[in-house]
């Protein structure tokens, strides 16, 4: 198995929750304010504590400011030697590569604060969706003009579990009130506020939801999610962009995923499940992670073909889940997606898994996770909210001997 290599860009403060988006770090504080920081300021704390080689490792691992980085870092991985020289230079300056941030981020001007306890939140478009116990509300943040004090909206009123969003839908589990869906309208400028979202029903019970490309999963609190199809069209983007894009139109009704998926994750393995009764802790995009609440744990990939077809839905052949990670597994609470496998939340760890297996993370007195999935720049980063900062993480697996 590899070493986990950890870089940290801790935050300082009591904080609820964290996105990272177009060059910034939104933050949000215990009494519903929005506060946010530049990214660039931190990258040069970075390079102010830890020189030139820990800068290099924090673009790769956690900014990614420049394709052409990642481009470089992974030809740099492939030469042993070069790359143990980078992580002992950056050490050198930091053991831990777990570099402070002195500047404080800024509160975002607002009239109004969110009502409820947050629980959720999701950042698109300039858009920026906060799901709590009294509702879902809706402001704007354009980093361009960070100062600007815009409205806060309240969307849809009572709980909401958890939101989530692809292309120009925003989807909002509610309990009893069901799974419901949006159109988000974006081009309006300052007049954003004067398209409220409109919010349909499509499914009557939602614990939490997430999207698998642009269709939906319900997490209603049954052995697997339910499997909401998306209908699409391409479009126009329209103003000065000159390109196509993907737009949700509608999902068609639910329909059960749970005995393909059962199929599919005990198929072509040597040792099953101890029980019958396997069930989905979470998905990854497309990868759906399965338990038997035990010790057996399993990868499905659920493809293009129609739920109810056996081709569609099959086991990973990149995800070797052994014991060891299915009883890590198996205690988890929650499931973040990353571009390389999954974080997984339980109450005592925080731990990763990949395709080369379970990374247990230090204990850090985690209250929740964030990852970005949808963001092209930070979809393999995560951040960790704890009790007195908030840490970004960015990680790198490499083979024992090649850092010596």
């Amino acid at each position: 198995m590899k070493r986990l290599l950890e870089l940290r860009v801790r935050v300082p403060g009591q904080w609820s929750d964290a996105w990272l988006y177009k060059g910034s770090l939104l933050l949000w504080t215990p009494d519903g304010r929005l506060a946010w920081i530049k990214l660039d300021q931190i990258r040069n704390e970075v390079n102010r504590q830890g020189g030139a080689a820990a800068r290099l490792l924090a673009d790769y691992l956690i900014f990614r400011t420049d394709w052409k980085v990642g481009e470089q870092f992974v030809t740099l991985q492939k030469t042993a030697t070069a790359l143990n020289a980078l992580v002992i230079d950056a050490t050198a300056h930091n053991p831990d590569l777990c570099f402070e941030v002195t500047a404080a981020p800024h509160l975002v001007p607002m009239h109004e604060r969110l009502e409820g306890f947050l629980l959720d939140v999701a950042v698109t478009g300039n858009r920026v969706f906060s799901a709590t116990t009294a509702g879902l509300f809706e402001t704007e943040f354009n980093p361009e003009y960070p100062k600007n004090d815009n409205p806060l909206i309240l969307s849809e009123s009572g709980r909401v579990n958890s939101v989530a969003i692809a292309s120009n839908t925003i989807a909002a589990a509610m309990e009893d009130k069901g799974l419901r869906t949006a159109p988000i309208f974006f081009g309006e400028g300052a007049n954003w506020h004067s398209s409220p979202s409109s919010f349909k029903l499509i499914d009557d019970y939602a614990i939490s939801t997430s999207f698998s490309s642009y269709n939906l999963l319900n997490y209603n609190g049954d052995a697997a999610p339910e499997f909401l199809r998306a209908r699409t069209q391409r479009e126009s983007a329209g103003g000065d962009q000159s390109y196509d894009r993907t737009v949700i139109v509608d999902h068609d009704h639910p329909e059960s995923i749970l005995k393909p998926v059962t199929d599919a994750a005990v198929a072509g393995t040597t040792v099953g499940p101890a029980s019958d009764e396997l069930y989905v802790v979470g998905n990854s995009n497309y990868r759906l992670l399965v338990s038997d609440g035990q010790d057996f744990a399993s990868v499905i990939n659920l493809g293009w073909g129609s739920p109810a077809e056996r081709r569609g839905i099959v086991r990973s052949r990149d995800f070797v889940v052994d014991s060891r990670a299915g009883e890590m597994v198996a205690t988890t609470s929650e499931t973040r997606q990353l571009k390389s496998g999954f974080v997984l939340e339980s109450y005592e760890t925080i731990s990763l898994l990949t395709r080369d297996g379970v990374h247990i993370l230090p204990d850090q007195g985690v209250l929740r996770t964030r990852t970005f999935p949808r963001s092209r720049r930070h979809e393999d980063t995560f951040a960790s909210i704890c009790n007195d900062h908030v840490d970004l993480v960015g990680f790198l697996e490499v083979p024992d001997s090649r850092l010596g």
